[in-house]
């Protein structure tokens, strides 16, 4: 396994928005290294929807946001 970690745009426990639904707001549950891919996924935590909690979120794909406020 590739050591990733020291370049990931987000942190464990982060609150982010997705640029699709804004109004959703979402926890950064898990960090993963997708070996085949080459590619950093985030497994999110939206709050009140399972399937878009279920899904991966590639880091490289810009579908979500950090919340700054």
């Amino acid at each position: 396994m590739s050591n990733f970690l020291g370049s990931v745009q987000f942190d464990v426990g982060d609150r982010v928005r997705l640029i699709k639904y804004p109004d959703e707001i979402a926890i950064v549950k898990e960090i993963i290294w997708h070996e085949k891919n080459r590619r950093i996924f985030y497994i999110l935590d939206v709050e009140g929807n399972k399937k878009r909690s279920n899904s991966w979120y590639y880091e490289d794909e810009n579908k979500f946001e950090k919340i700054t406020e």
